[in-house]
């Protein structure tokens, strides 16, 4: 656009990623990664000459990782499918889905979170490397709206197990088919659960929340 070179910021190279892929092209989908890398090592490569004749400081591609070329678009929902899928769903399982929108866990680590794991005075769920799919620690701070389910959840919170997510009173173990009829009804085609794990990861990216920042996360 209207920018100086020595303006660009990684961040805004990776919000480029992120737009080329979900802009349409001439198939109607995305760019693919593959497509997106290209953009990017061309952008570096220009930058790079810039540098050698003292025209800008830095290249700010340097610090932007390519994307993966497996050529795979994540599923990402809309808010307006978020919304419409939370419609459908009971309140057990749409508090479920809305954990995962806000936190980017996986359905696993959701289902078997415990109270002594949620930490309400400052705000953050910590998972031990026993709660994790790759056996890594990891701090999830959480917002308002995971802070009132928390807070609702607590007041039927039971003495004779942990568990956070319940229904009737026992640990909720699966939500599949409450989720596919949820799907069905709101008109969301091809979406999983873990596809609400690549949402947040989008979600965050849009927002300007650095890479190695979300990975963390």
């Amino acid at each position: 656009g209207q920018k100086l070179a020595r303006e660009i910021r990684p961040v805004m190279i990776e919000s480029f990623q992120q737009e080329m892929l979900d802009r349409p092209c001439c198939k109607g989908t995305g760019y693919r990664p593959a497509t997106v890398n290209r953009m990017h090592a061309l952008m570096k490569r220009i930058y790079s000459l810039a540098v050698r004749e003292d025209l800008v400081e830095k290249n700010p591609c340097l610090k932007v990782p390519m994307l993966p070329e497996n050529n795979k678009r994540d599923r990402v929902i809309s808010h307006g499918e978020y919304q419409a899928l939370l419609s459908h769903l009971p309140e057990y399982a749409a508090d479920v889905v809305m954990t995962a929108y806000y936190t980017g866990m996986r359905l696993g680590e959701i289902l078997g979170l415990t109270w002594k794991r949620v930490d309400p005075k400052e705000g953050f769920i910590e998972l031990e490397e026993e709660d994790t799919k790759t056996s890594e620690p990891r701090r999830i701070y959480y917002n308002g709206v995971l802070k009132d389910i928390l807070l609702a959840r607590n007041k039927v919170r039971r003495i004779d197990h942990g568990f956070v997510f319940t229904y009737r009173g026992k640990h909720i173990q699966r939500i599949y088919k409450s989720f596919k009829k949820a799907c069905e009804n709101a008109g969301i085609e091809n979406f999983t659960f873990h596809d609400l794990r690549h949402t947040f990861n989008t979600n965050m990216r849009k927002a300007g929340v650095d890479r190695s920042v979300i990975m963390k996360i």
